[in-house]
């Protein structure tokens, strides 16, 4: 066993082998000759070992977790699961057995259980980073973001700067919108591991969000130096280089991406944007069309879409995709709630109440303003909401338009539940902060 910790395979191997002709029932001795074939690149001998040790002595703590460990790696997670849950009925008390119970049920998706088994192993040895940190994984999972950022600044407090830390921690900074916060950990694991694919990957992803694209664009390029086949690191690239202005260099980008995982509908949909925005249309037109035959009724492609044809003044077709912008998480437009059914444009408004109310920007409200007079004409009584700037001046419409601001009350039988304005449409970013895997411990020894 020395011998291995030492590397020197070979002399390691003539020893636990002599342990083993002694003692040929000895489940111990059989496991750690497993643990030494397994460190010398030998994992099918291994797994003889720990398979015959298991039938001399089926609770066996040491060989059953090595089993588990063996099966994860193979990516039977519920295998090394059973393993582990069989080695616990032994060893309850062992902490490596509960962090990789919780890395084989984080890998099942059953992550409230795997955080459960983290705190466990933590309880029984709570200096372990590396079980501290799959804790802090499994939390960002579960999007408990102030728990996963406790982990990890109690992480930095207690080891000092580990580069999978600093990405965790920025990662779950980028997560909560603390961007500029999220900067300095994810600089420092670039600095500290050059060589380091995902570390530049994540700077500049928060460079992007910073609008900082120049740097944004190096750190994509240091990136891709390392390893070119990145769609998504491709994806984002082009969206800073159209950012900064290089149409052309964007558009390699996002055609690069789309070669080398044309099911990416994002980048189909960055296309589509890009080319709209050149005046391109019947280009700008296939490519939405393309990221909605990649993925049915995508939000962010519906919308961009619905923009082309009210653009080319297509409005029959414009409007109905305008609706999916209470889709898009990025323009974070509510859709409000009033009690009483939306009006379909087909129902009479004759001797009806009608709420308008103004959905996004100051300039809206006025450009569409004028369109309340049809509605007039066929019979409704109008009330319009607007922003309370615009009420004096809104005020001027028709005495038979009613203009109120949010606070006033609505016209009767109905209730408001939320509100909100939207941003323009952008080019999306993709493969935003990602959360560190976890770490598997080592095989064990069965021990002296």
């Amino acid at each position: 066993m020395a011998l291995t910790a030492l590397g020197r395979t070979d002399e390691a191997l003539a020893n636990l082998a002599q342990a083993v002709r002694l003692a040929p029932n000895d489940a111990a001795a059989l496991t750690d000759l497993g643990v030494a074939l397994e460190a010398g690149g030998r994992a099918r001998d291994a797994l003889d070992c720990f398979e015959r040790a298991v039938e001399i002595d089926a609770a066996h703590a040491p060989t059953l977790h090595n089993l588990a460990i063996l099966a994860a790696r193979q990516g039977d997670h519920e295998r090394a699961l059973k393993y582990v849950d069989r080695a616990l009925a032994s060893e309850p008390r062992l902490a490596a057995l509960h962090n990789n119970r919780g890395n084989a049920l984080q890998e099942l998706g059953r992550l409230p259980e795997a955080v459960e088994s983290y705190s466990i192993a933590l309880g029984l040895e709570p200096a372990n980073g590396d079980t501290l940190h799959n804790r802090a994984v499994a939390n960002m999972l579960l999007n408990r973001y102030a728990q996963a950022l406790r982990d990890y600044d109690e992480l930095l407090a207690r080891h000092g700067e580990r580069v999978p830390d600093l990405l965790g921690r920025g990662a779950v900074l980028v997560a909560l919108d603390r961007n500029s916060e999220a900067l300095a950990p994810l600089a420092r694991a670039a600095e500290l591991l050059p060589d380091d694919v995902q570390a530049h990957i994540q700077l500049g992803v928060v460079l992007m969000r910073l609008d900082r694209h120049a740097e944004a664009v190096a750190s994509f390029d240091r990136a891709l130096a390392l390893k070119s086949d990145l769609p998504a690191v491709l994806n984002n690239r082009g969206v800073s280089l159209a950012a900064l202005g290089r149409s052309d260099d964007a558009l390699k980008d996002f055609i690069g991406a789309a070669a080398l995982a044309g099911d990416m509908h994002d980048t189909h949909t960055n296309m589509g944007v890009l080319f709209k925005s050149l005046g391109r249309y019947r280009e700008a037109a296939r490519s939405f069309d393309r990221a909605l035959t990649l993925r049915r009724n995508d939000p962010a492609a519906s919308f961009e879409q619905a923009f082309l044809h009210l653009t080319l003044g297509e409005l029959r077709k414009g409007w109905p995709l305008y609706e999916a912008r209470f889709r898009v998480p990025a323009l974070a437009i509510p859709e409000r709630d009033f009690g009483v059914p939306r009006w379909d444009g087909k129902v009479s408004l004759a001797g009806k109440t009608l709420l308008v109310h103004a959905e996004q920007g100051l300039g809206d409200a006025i450009q569409f303003a004028r369109y309340l007079g049809l509605l007039i004409e066929r019979g409704a009584n109008v009330v319009f909401e607007v922003m309370p700037s615009l009420v004096a001046l809104l005020r001027t419409l028709p005495a038979a338009i009613g203009t109120i601001a949010p606070a006033e009350p609505l016209p009767p039988g109905t209730r408001s539940i939320a509100s909100g304005e939207s941003p323009p449409p952008s080019l999306r970013i993709i493969a935003r902060g990602e959360p560190v895997p976890p770490v598997e411990l080592p095989l064990s020894y069965s021990g002296l």
